[in-house]
């Protein structure tokens, strides 16, 4: 049994990981909402903020979805989405085979999508470049660094991008992917590893944004 062209062992283990931490996230929310509470009760004159109390309560659940939305939530979409693709279109298993150094197990129109894939990949790296080091570059910040700047908060959603453009390029010359159904199947492959991940993130950005209230 495979999940997204990985061994399912390693599906396992990995969700494990990801059950394992929410877990524990959620174990020390709970050791940091009643020590929040025995901390005021004990010193009501310190900085600290109780999540017990009437105004603790209103913020966890009056700012929950605010604190839950995040430049890195959607970093995790957009990253499985791109691993999703990556796996499901075959490109996955045609890298693998080349680094092993097996071609001759890729067809000759399977081996000719890859080198197209690579192309694209290729071509659109020298965008990127030409858009960051070109005389006034559109990515740079208003001082001229890529640090921070549009060039830095792009480069996850513009690898990502890349990732499946490649990856779906190849699924479809590869004769892996057939219609614009399975394509959408494929962007959409990496749900059974995303949602384990999902809720460890929810769970320690909740405990984050807890422990930023209770000690302000």
């Amino acid at each position: 049994m495979e999940v997204g062209n990985f061994p399912y062992k390693r599906h396992s283990v990995f969700t494990k990981w990801c059950y394992n931490g929410a877990v524990i996230c959620l174990l020390f929310q709970g050791i940091l909402i009643l020590a929040s509470w025995l901390w005021t009760a004990a010193r009501p004159e310190s900085d600290v903020r109780s999540l017990l109390s009437s105004v603790g309560i209103r913020w966890f659940f009056g700012t929950f979805a605010d604190n839950e939305a995040s430049v890195l939530l959607v970093w995790l979409l957009l990253l499985s989405i791109a691993l999703g693709t990556f796996l499901q279109s075959g490109m996955a298993e045609a890298v693998r085979n080349i680094f092993h150094l097996q071609p001759h197990q890729l067809s000759s129109q399977k081996l000719l999508a890859l080198e197209v894939a690579a192309g694209l990949l290729i071509v659109e790296l020298i965008v990127m470049l030409l858009l960051i080091f070109m005389p006034h570059g559109v990515l740079l910040s208003v001082t001229g660094n890529l640090f921070p700047g549009p060039f830095s908060a792009s480069i996850i959603p513009a690898f990502s991008f890349m990732i499946v453009s490649s990856s779906v390029f190849y699924g479809m010359m590869g004769d892996n992917l057939h219609s614009l159904t399975e394509i959408f199947d494929c962007l959409c492959s990496c749900k059974k590893w995303i949602m384990p991940l999902l809720l460890f993130y929810i769970t320690a950005r909740e405990l984050w944004c807890s422990l930023c209230y209770v000690l302000p």
